[in-house]
């Protein structure tokens, strides 16, 4: 007698005050004759819902005591108002979904433009193919033809890798590695330092004595070594060399790229 009037003053409540869609939901929860059954396994059952001046709340039925028979005597009715709640993870779901349409248009961006960039460079590298063949050709002609054929095949490779890492952050991709000549790929790295950065700052390079080989994308490698080197020119204040180390760990190699600049204040 007592649940079905407590079932009916509920349901009422709920119809005046909960937005209507909600309605299919909260209903069966305020349902106390079926309540022994819904905490016959549980300890508690909880519903949050919208309720039509904005706020939220959060409902919850919680068992204080059992009979002999396992099914649940009293019962403690508890309600809250956690709008403030709701109102945070509505600005993290917000949060998060910016991001993630940033994130695309991102990779949108470096997919069209490295597609941009593949056209010329394979026009470049057949042209300089065909002229490299000349008879009439110099040979400081040549090597400066060569140099522009070997620079847009870098370039080439280098976009297909932006390519890839765009591809690896939407979908998953696996770099593709060969076994390479690491000394090959530092020594390619800073001829072409030398040439993009405007500096004469020394680089000594540390190295085993034996020849290392290690799978790797060396387009990527090096880039990578390239970006640091670059950083210690530009954000190294006080720089006045630079030193890359080779070293094998174990099955690896170990690069290092490392100045006598001023470094990182310790409270950064």
């Amino acid at each position: 007698g007592h649940s079905g009037k407590a079932s009916i003053h509920m349901s009422a409540a709920s119809k005046q005050s909960i937005v209507p869609e909600y309605l299919p939901y909260v209903e069966p929860f305020f349902d106390l004759s079926t309540l022994a059954e819904r905490l016959r396994h549980e300890d508690s059952v909880m519903l949050e819902y919208p309720v039509k001046d904005g706020n939220w709340h959060l409902a919850r039925f919680i068992v204080q005591m059992r009979g002999e028979n396992g099914e649940a005597e009293q019962v403690l009715f508890a309600m809250r108002l956690y709008s403030e709640e709701k109102r945070r993870e509505k600005d993290l779901m917000s949060a998060a979904d910016a991001a993630r349409r940033a994130n695309e248009a991102k990779s949108e961006f470096l997919s069209r433009m490295s597609h941009d960039i593949r056209t010329p460079l394979t026009a470049i590298m057949g042209l300089s193919a065909t002229v490299e063949e000349s008879e009439t050709l110099t040979d400081e002609g040549r090597g400066m033809v060569e140099e522009i054929h070997q620079n847009a095949q870098w370039l080439l490779h280098l976009s297909e890798n932006i390519l890839s890492v765009t591809r690896f952050c939407d979908e998953g991709v696996v770099i593709e590695k060969s076994d390479e000549v690491v000394e090959e790929i530092v020594g390619s790295a800073i001829r072409r330092f030398r040439k993009n950065c405007d500096t004469d700052i020394p680089i000594t390079v540390s190295k085993p004595e034996e020849i290392l080989l290690a799978p790797m994308d060396a387009t990527l490698i090096e880039q990578v070594l390239i970006n640091l080197m670059e950083n210690a020119v530009l954000h190294a204040e006080g720089a006045t060399e630079i030193e890359l180390r080779i070293r094998r760990e174990g099955d690896l190699a170990q690069f290092s790229v490392l100045d006598n600049g001023a470094g990182i204040e310790p409270a950064v």
